[in-house]
């Protein structure tokens, strides 16, 4: 039987909504989901759907199943070379979420 694979795409939304220095008020309102749906895919009980998931790529500039992916899975399965190279689009992934947060919102760079 084939396992399901299951990515933390709450995770890497809470992430990036605390990067961009949005609180769940907000991203809630700008996505137009109530605030405890907000919650339930920031705790991962709930899943967003595709027409959500292109509301986040429309507003943020940025697909979570790619984050969720690059910051959250188990790298160390994969040989060495590719660790460093998903290790190395994960530090260029943070710059640029920094930047979508100064050049989008003007808010302050934010240190990792």
């Amino acid at each position: 039987m084939a396992r399901a694979i299951v990515f933390p795409i709450g995770k890497a939304i809470r992430l990036l909504r605390e990067t961009i220095g949005w609180d769940t008020y907000r991203w809630a309102k700008e996505l137009q989901i109530s605030q405890s749906m907000a919650a339930r895919i920031e705790n991962g009980s709930s899943y967003p759907g595709i027409n959500l998931l292109d509301r986040i790529r429309e507003i943020w500039g940025i697909d979570p199943y790619v984050m969720a992916y690059i910051f959250y899975e188990d790298w160390d399965k994969f040989p060495e070379p590719l660790r460093l190279a998903f290790q190395n689009l994960g530090e260029e992934f943070k710059k640029y979420i920094a930047s979508i947060a100064v050049a989008k919102h003007r808010l302050p760079k934010k240190v990792w």
